[in-house]
């Protein structure tokens, strides 16, 4: 009596074209996480030099009468500040917070980038303005007179 089946032949071939098949999905698959991964990579890094090059300048700390202590912050870096990437913190004489303000910016413009900011508060010789931005740069001015 003989068996049917299949011939050494075919099986070799079936099992050939499962092999290739397995292999160029795993490439496909792994062609696309490479991909993604290095797009990822790349928009990170440029945003991280962007924030870096992020440099801000306390250009005038003044009261303004009415109890308004108003800062000029200028962009002098080459990378632009957004809205939201700056904030400006007011302290008095013994460093304690008295006003903070996120100052909107105009972007794309890194060196005309002026923000204004003001905070309602007494006039006292020694108050401080700090400025930092999301790359970490500070500058700090205070007020002399009033």
């Amino acid at each position: 009596m003989m068996k049917k089946g299949i011939t050494p032949v075919i099986a070799v071939i079936l099992l050939l074209l499962i092999a290739v098949a397995l292999v160029g999905f795993a490439f496909t698959f792994l062609t696309g996480v490479s991909t993604q991964a290095q797009a990822e990579t790349e928009e990170r890094l440029s945003e991280q030099a962007r924030l870096g090059n992020q440099k801000v300048d306390i250009t005038t700390l003044e009261y303004t009468g009415a109890e308004q202590l108003r800062a000029v912050v200028k962009n002098t870096g080459t990378g632009t500040i957004k809205k939201g990437e700056l904030t400006v913190t007011f302290r008095n004489p013994d460093q304690e917070i008295i006003g903070s303000d996120r100052p909107s910016t105009k972007e794309n413009a890194p060196q005309e980038n002026e923000a204004f900011t003001q905070a309602t508060i007494p006039c006292v010789p020694g108050s401080t303005a700090t400025a930092v931005t999301a790359g970490g740069f500070t500058d700090k001015a205070t007020l002399v007179s009033c």
